[in-house]
């Protein structure tokens, strides 16, 4: 089976203060992130109704990196990874997450 990738657009980042989202700081902040569509189906499966994110916080915002922190140790536990870092630790690690979620599937 073929895989056919799509992209995702990152050109935004969440204002904590302000509750919303703004530009991003610089031009290399941006990001176009490569996706097949096994990926964009377990997004699709955990965004909720009737929001505009995939990932809300329990305010309906964006959630902290304590809070994404809490739940990505969770899920390396469950899937009986070892290994522990931050969510800061995965910007070079992205598809490590990735498998992580589709083996908690």
């Amino acid at each position: 089976m073929a895989t056919y990738w799509k992209t995702i657009n990152i050109n935004k980042s969440w204002d904590f203060n302000n509750k919303r989202f703004k530009k991003a700081k610089t031009e290399s902040s941006n990001r176009i992130i490569r996706v097949n569509d096994d990926l964009l189906n377990i997004l699709s499966e955990l965004k909720p109704n009737n929001t505009k994110q995939v990932f809300d916080s329990v305010f309906g915002s964006v959630p902290g990196s304590g809070a994404v922190n809490k739940v990505l140790r969770k899920v390396l536990k469950q899937a009986g990874i070892s290994i522990i870092f931050t969510v800061l630790d995965t910007r070079m690690l992205r598809y490590f997450c990735i498998m992580a979620l589709m083996y908690m599937r």
